[in-house]
């Protein structure tokens, strides 16, 4: 079994730079023919026609999606996110490279508080590697750090655990049973580098605060099932449930993953 943390179908079809995307439809069958039984997804800013109102209804129509808003930036945080909240979503993305903005603790702690306020989760994009002009240069990791430590009730999902840095953010995580790690992007790009090794060590160590994801379009649900079933085929089958669906399907409460009933 498995609940892709982090899959992006758009309403039109199209992804980022106009490249093919996925549709609803798409996603959901991806995952059947997968084998896996839910997916978070995962509006972005500016991509695919998206909208507040539309991507939630496009997705209620799926049960096995648990849609996820993206933050545009165009209210303002308290608005935005109480519009958000009123559509009737349960989580939002914060993805900085696609606002342009550099995520300091200025910009993200409004959001954490908003999201806190009105009963939503955080999803919040780590990967800030940009081109020359674009790259932010300030480090990210203490400006979040700050965000966190003024708003530790805000339930957040790390989003691609930090990349690089991913046990520097685990340990963000570590003390913390409002955060959790996605391993999404990471563990299909960095898995056969020398980040693969925490990874193993994560899996083993820190089975009840990670999760695992495919960021499809960018990689496919099916490769994403064969790499996390090889990073976890090791382990006890109490922390495989934990990585590949149980702690991602219980931190956003969606019924669909619920626990198998016993037979």
């Amino acid at each position: 079994m498995l609940f892709d943390s982090l899959s992006h179908p758009t309403l039109d079809g199209t992804w980022i730079g106009g490249k093919p995307g996925e549709s609803f439809a798409a996603v959901a069958d991806n995952l059947r023919r997968a084998g896996a039984i839910g997916a978070c997804a995962v509006g972005l800013p500016g991509i695919g026609g998206y909208e507040h109102q539309a991507y939630f209804a496009a997705a209620q129509a799926f049960p096995q999606l648990f849609p996820v808003a993206a933050y545009t930036g165009r209210d303002g945080p308290a608005r935005e996110v109480e519009r958000i909240a009123k559509v009737g979503f349960k989580a939002l993305k914060v993805h900085p490279r696609l606002l342009g903005v550099h995520p300091k603790t200025e910009m993200l702690a409004p959001i954490f508080a908003a999201a806190r306020a009105n009963g939503v989760t955080v999803f919040l994009c780590t990967y800030y590697h940009d081109k020359p002009g674009r790259m932010i240069d300030e480090d990210p990791y203490w400006h979040l750090v700050r965000a966190v430590n003024q708003n530790p009730d805000t339930r957040l999902v790390l989003v691609h655990g930090g990349g690089v840095r991913l046990m520097e953010y685990a340990e963000l995580c570590r003390f913390s049973p409002n955060i959790l790690l996605d391993l999404s992007f990471t563990v299909q790009k960095y898995g056969h580098s020398a980040v693969g090794q925490n990874l193993a060590f994560l899996a083993e160590t820190f089975d009840r605060r990670i999760c695992i994801g495919s960021d499809s379009p960018e990689y496919d649900v099916s490769l994403t099932r064969a790499l996390a079933d090889r990073l976890t085929e090791r382990l006890p089958a109490e922390k495989r449930r934990n990585i590949l669906y149980r702690n991602i399907s219980t931190f956003v409460g969606h019924p669909v993953a619920a626990e198998p009933a016993a037979t």
